[in-house]
């Protein structure tokens, strides 16, 4: 689920315009002048004259997904288990979107935030209500992996790995990022419990 996005003025770092989704507790404020500054710093770390732009950062239980498009940087807080394409995909849709609806207003822009309120219908429908990142399906284990199914040979090493993970929550992305493992990888292990009717897709 994406806990909060904010969409910031790539220029000066404000905070044009906030939303807020769930239940976790955020200072708008200094979440934004956060955001604002890890991007700058990400942007110093370049190689000659090679842009260098921040795409995500990843927490035990979070992430922050970004994504540019025009003068208007996108970030959204996440689940670390959501799909990263979808949300970024999501987010760049939204600042494209942004800058097409204020391109005007944002030449002349004298630093009212309140102006772009009546864009929260559709930053709303852009990213399903904050959920748009939980359109994956995840797989979920059946029933409890024995370490006997590895030793007996009922299944892989890997598949058995990759299984203690299936809980219905985490993504595939998730899952291969979570055990350093390549994804075609967790693909496979994951097709072969799923053949042995030991996962579902949920």
């Amino acid at each position: 689920m994406i806990h909060g996005v904010y969409l910031i003025d790539e220029k000066s770092g404000t905070n044009l315009l906030f939303r807020k989704y769930g239940e976790l507790d955020m200072d708008e404020t200094l979440i934004s002048g956060f955001l604002t500054a890890i991007r700058h710093f990400s942007s110093e770390l370049k190689r000659e004259k090679e842009p260098n732009r921040v795409q995500e950062i990843e927490m035990e239980t979070y992430k922050i997904v970004y994504a540019f498009e025009g003068e208007v940087l996108a970030v959204a807080i996440v689940d670390r288990g959501d799909s990263t394409p979808l949300v970024r995909s999501a987010l760049k849709k939204l600042a494209a979107s942004f800058s097409n609806d204020y391109a005007v207003i944002l030449r002349e822009w004298n630093g009212d935030v309140s102006i772009f309120k009546d864009f929260l219908p559709k930053l709303d429908e852009i990213l399903m209500d904050g959920k748009i990142g939980e359109q994956v399906k995840k797989p979920k284990l059946k029933r409890k992996l024995m370490k006997s199914m590895v030793r007996i040979g009922f299944i892989s090493e890997v598949a058995f790995l990759v299984g203690e993970l299936c809980d219905g929550k985490k993504s595939r992305d998730f899952i291969a990022s979570e055990l350093g493992m390549p994804l075609e990888k967790v693909i496979e292990a994951l097709g072969e419990l799923e053949k042995k009717d030991l996962i579902e897709w949920v």
